[in-house]
């Protein structure tokens, strides 16, 4: 049975489940000066062993942005990441004001999913496509943006 719990998850189970989802461990003194930061988190457990984790920064009030939702392989398509983004919602619910602002981006494929929350795709009529970069990574902006093989290690 999974139990949900609004906490932060630890350093090493961060880094240990985006490597088993294939993102790569990022730096630990990066990790550990940033979840903290974190407006909202919310982990899940599996007999006690946390097996997921989504989390949520921004400015706690017209800015929110839903960073990574996280589940250990084992345990997807089990409703977690449903579960979490009830949990996301709720407290974007409680701590937001009429036009605040929620962003994601979101990987390929999963449009549907966030669909089902009220998120709709850019660029439109009016909006841009949505735009990023990672911070000092040639390799990882090459391939995330044109698709040449990485090495994640």
């Amino acid at each position: 049975m999974y139990t949900f719990h609004e906490e932060i998850p630890s350093l090493k189970k961060y880094n240990e489940l985006r490597e088993l989802v294939g993102w790569g461990a990022l730096d630990d003194g990066l990790v550990d000066r940033s979840l903290p930061k974190s407006v909202y988190a919310v982990t899940a457990k599996y007999n006690g062993e946390t097996v997921g984790f989504a989390r949520v920064v921004g400015d706690g009030g017209l800015c929110f942005y839903i960073q990574e939702i996280i589940v250990h392989p084992e345990h997807q398509k089990n409703g977690i990441a449903s579960t979490f983004m009830r949990y996301i919602m709720d407290y974007i619910k409680a701590h937001s004001g009429k036009r605040s602002y929620i962003g994601v981006f979101v990987g390929k494929g999963l449009e549907k999913f966030y669909k089902n929350y009220g998120f709709w795709e850019r660029p439109t009529k009016v909006m841009g496509s949505g735009m990023m970069q990672f911070w000092d990574d040639e390799e990882f902006n090459r391939h995330f943006n044109d698709g040449q093989s990485i090495n994640t290690g």
